[in-house]
This record gives C-alpha cells, structure tokens and sequence, in this order.
C-alpha cells in the first residue's frame, strides 16, 4: 500500500503495474465498444484514475455514446476521461491522446 494525495484527500491504495490498471478498465467496460486492447492498455499506461474515476470516465462516456446513437468509441472515453481530470482539478495526461 502506498499514501497517495490527489490533491482533494489522501488514501491508502495498492500502486501495482499498470496491468491492475488495465483489467479495471476492462471491468467497466461492455462488450459492445469499438475499440480494442490497445486502447485499452493507452488508457492504463497514461491514466492515473482510481477505479471510482475510472468507473465515472465509463458511465459519461456511455452517455455521449447514447446521445450519438452508437456503441461506445474509443473518443467517447478520452472525452469523458478529460472531464474525469477536469473535475478533479487535475489536467489530463498528454499522452492520451484519440485513435493510438
């Protein structure tokens, strides 16, 4: 366990490899998205969201793909990624960057 202060509170969580970080996203997301394990692993290596957050990035981008019309994309998360950073009064990562 590590203490890791973001800034808004601080907290005991495990700082595994970005392996973790990678299968949390894979947890939240759905099958129906049009992207693959790349992207996946750029959101895992660039991001440093807690599960909540990364959990809250999913839902929002959901929604900006049901007010599209269509599955989930890739831009969806990045788009709902940069408000997750936003809200927590942080900027996003430069190397996230839409269609790696």
């Amino acid at each position: 366990m590590k203490v890791v202060d973001d800034g808004h509170y601080m907290s005991k969580r495990a700082v595994g490899p970005r392996a973790d970080t990678s299968s949390l996203w894979q947890s939240h997301l759905s099958t129906g998205h049009g992207f693959g394990i790349p992207q996946v692993n750029q959101l895992a290596a660039t991001t440093d969201l807690a599960g909540g957050h990364i959990r809250n990035s999913i839902f929002t981008a959901a929604v900006l793909a049901q007010t599209r019309g269509a599955a989930l994309a890739f831009d969806d998360v990045i788009a709902a990624v940069g408000d997750e950073y936003r809200k927590l009064g942080r900027q996003a990562p430069a190397g996230l960057r839409s269609r790696a």
